[in-house]
């Protein structure tokens, strides 16, 4: 693997287009990153909801579930 700061040297000496074209791509791949964590974090939920183990309630109910 490359180090962090030897791919920033490298980047540091790209062209603006070369620095746009990579900007563009980063954008693209954090976004899918983030539709993944979505797609995920969604699923999970959705079996917690189907085993009974999701409980919906008001901020009220959250505090007196911890005591407050």
């Amino acid at each position: 693997m490359i180090e962090f700061h030897k791919v920033i040297e490298e980047v540091k000496l790209l062209d603006l287009e070369g620095k746009i074209y990579l900007k563009d791509l980063l954008d693209r791949l954090l976004i899918e990153e983030k539709r993944k964590r979505i797609r995920k974090n969604a699923k999970e939920s959705l079996r917690e909801y189907e085993e009974g183990r999701m409980k919906f309630g008001t901020l009220k109910d959250l505090k007196y579930e911890f005591g407050d």
